[in-house]
């Protein structure tokens, strides 16, 4: 069930998971598609059903034929044989493909879980630039009153007060752009964790998160399938024996008032189809399984590297950013405004202060949310989920 959500409700990356692990419809679909599996597995187990035969012959005729008084009345029961181990083979397959699904519904799980963090990490980044605009907007109000009192005053130019303006027009364009896109990145999150609407406000950190090591799922789905195909290949094989069919029955003699049991037996002969086919695409099927199993260990290695290292290079951006250039952007951008107002800084440096500081807030904004991308990529390939094991 679809959850609203009050306006201004917070929402934390913790409070996040949980609503996905509650309400994503991706569990019910997991859950729903192991069920099946087991439903395919008790199928395969069942012994072929018997057949009931009821045979009139001799009626219908002429002379002492004419009624059905001298018809034979055969009633009996075939039942088809399974040989070469058909059953067996349908249950090992079953057990393969219930198998499958159960590693399934991990992957889905770890799935889920780095999608949540990477779209709480880009709404919580969207929110935090489209609060920075709204400073920024701010700053550039107050400046424009600043130059607007020093131009009446005669100490700048009228030139001077219509940058000011444009400056301010150019931050309101800026925050409304950063509130449309943090409206799109909460309406991106609400569909994956099962909210209505845009009305939260994400809080907190996009990174830090606890783990459960799940054991790589991407490789456990690949293992999987490749004994699945082999179970197939199995099963086909299986179906190359031909399987007979006993008869077995009481005849009734109408018209002699006796009866008699009849008995036999009826076996297909192979003799054009030895589902030679069919084997040969199972064979097929399990190579390929194997070879998308190499492929998947050799993604996952590529993908860890490159998560690694973009962890690497967001946490170094996002630590200078924090420690050196905002700060000091800030500090550049203090003095700017008071020595503007004094009449020692130029206007174009009050300018280029008040950009530096805005970008550098964006910046660090980015980077944390390229750090906690990366971090949720990286764990992801690692096999290592946001969610307990219990759930996994």
């Amino acid at each position: 069930m679809i959850a609203p959500v009050p306006a201004g409700t917070t929402l934390t990356l913790d409070a996040a998971l949980q609503l996905a692990l509650q309400q994503a419809p991706v569990i019910r679909a997991g859950a729903a598609g192991v069920e099946a599996e087991q439903g395919r597995l008790k199928q395969a187990g069942l012994l072929p059903n018997p057949q009931i035969q009821i045979d009139i012959e001799d009626f219908g005729g002429s002379g002492p034929y004419s009624g059905t008084g001298a018809a034979q009345v055969t009633t009996g029961l075939a039942m088809p044989l399974e040989l070469g181990g058909k059953r067996g083979a349908r249950v090992a397959l079953g057990r393969q493909n219930l198998a499958s699904a159960q590693a399934g519904q991990v992957l889905l799980l770890a799935d889920l879980g780095r999608e949540v963090r990477v779209r709480f990490a880009s709404a919580l980044a969207a929110t935090e630039i489209a609060a920075l605009s709204r400073k920024e907007l701010e700053t550039a109000r107050e400046i424009e009153r600043t130059v607007g009192l020093l131009v009446d005053g005669g100490r700048e130019p009228p030139l001077r007060l219509v940058t000011a303006r444009t400056e301010r027009a150019r931050a309101e364009s800026a925050l409304a752009d950063a509130e449309a896109r943090a409206a799109v990145e909460r309406a991106a999150l609400s569909a994956i964790i099962g909210y209505t609407g845009t009305a939260f406000v994400p809080v907190g950190e996009s990174h830090a998160v606890q783990l459960t090591d799940v054991g790589r799922p991407d490789l456990v789905v690949a293992d999987t399938r490749v004994a699945a195909a082999e179970a197939t290949l199995r099963l086909e094989r299986s179906q190359r024996i031909p399987d007979p069919t006993l008869n077995f029955g009481v005849r009734q003699y109408r018209g002699e008032g006796e009866s008699a049991l009849v008995a036999g037996v009826s076996l297909p002969f192979p003799l054009f189809n030895r589902n030679g086919g069919n084997i040969a695409a199972a064979r097929a099927e399990v190579r390929r399984a194997e070879a998308e199993r190499d492929a998947t260990r050799l993604a996952l290695d590529a993908r860890t590297t490159s998560a690694d290292a973009e962890v690497q290079a967001a946490s170094a951006r996002a630590r200078m950013l924090e420690t050196e250039i905002l700060p000091g952007a800030t500090e550049a951008l203090r003095i700017s405004r008071a020595g503007y107002t004094a009449g020692r800084f130029s206007y174009l440096d009050l300018l280029a202060a008040q950009r530096a500081v805005a970008e550098a807030g964006r910046g660090l904004a980015e980077a944390r949310r390229d750090r906690a991308i990366a971090e949720a990529e990286r764990d992801r390939a690692l096999g290592r989920t946001p969610f307990p094991e219990s759930n996994s």
